[in-house]
């Protein structure tokens, strides 16, 4: 998954370790160095961003509206928002 601006600039790439309808918990990200801003973005709780997920090389990303919903270390969980099941069904 990465993680986007609300602009569309790119944050960061993490590892998606639990996804649903409505969230998502993000790991390996590159921020455990205890910086609460990512390039001019800041990543704490109730910060709104978007995150592209990628399911293969060949699909364009969906691209979702997100909420940070906590922070742990180099982990985030997101509330995914904008989701259809339209959108699923590419």
């Amino acid at each position: 998954m990465t993680l986007l601006s609300r602009a569309g600039d790119v944050l960061a790439t993490g590892r998606v370790v639990d996804l649903c309808r409505h969230g998502a918990r993000v790991e390996d990200l590159p921020l455990a160095d205890g910086r609460f801003e990512w390039r001019h973005t800041p990543l704490v709780p109730e910060a709104i961003i978007r995150v592209a997920i990628h399911f293969d090389s060949e699909t364009a990303p969906l691209v979702l509206q997100s909420q940070i919903q906590w922070r742990k270390g180099n982990a985030l969980g997101l509330r995914l928002s904008d989701v259809n099941p339209g959108a699923l069904q590419a």
